[in-house]
């Protein structure tokens, strides 16, 4: 006859105990948080990085608009009586779609070469500095060229 110990029992046959039960809800719980915050850092970023590229576009476009062309065609010395002088050429406060209040647009022109036409001849460089400000930790997004003004 076979001796059966009372400390022995068939492995298996009594399924889970309740400390291994908890242990595993614990590590998916870790588990299931981690990656929740992940996601929501991911849509922050991505949320954070349309609203730069909305003002990014916006200070490039103002750029061309009010810059470039307007600039170079109605720009003459007498606008610039010294080299740190400068002219706005566009300034607005104003809401705009995509990004948050307050923002700020401004295109800014200036001559840092001055107008000396026996050091530049007849072409004039002038500088464009396009500004977006956004958000209330006012972010900046800055586009700068230059264009050749005169005949």
């Amino acid at each position: 006859m076979m001796k059966i110990s009372k400390y022995h029992s068939k492995k298996g046959s009594e399924g889970f105990t309740i400390v291994e039960v908890l242990t595993s809800l614990v590590v998916i719980g870790v588990f299931i948080t981690i990656i929740f915050q992940l996601f929501i850092f991911q849509s922050g970023i991505g949320a954070s990085w349309l609203r730069f590229e909305s003002a990014e576009q916006l200070a490039y476009n103002n750029m061309n608009k009010y810059g470039r062309y307007e600039a170079a065609q109605t720009t003459t010395c007498a606008d610039y009586p010294t080299s740190s002088s400068s002219k706005t050429l566009f300034s607005q406060s104003a809401p705009v779609s995509g990004l948050p209040s307050p923002v700020s647009q401004q295109v800014v022109s200036s001559m840092p070469y001055g107008c000396d036409a026996a050091k530049l001849g007849n072409r004039y460089p002038i500088k464009i500095i396009s500004t977006v400000t956004y958000g209330p930790d006012s972010k900046q997004i800055t586009h700068a060229t230059y264009v050749n003004a005169g005949s």
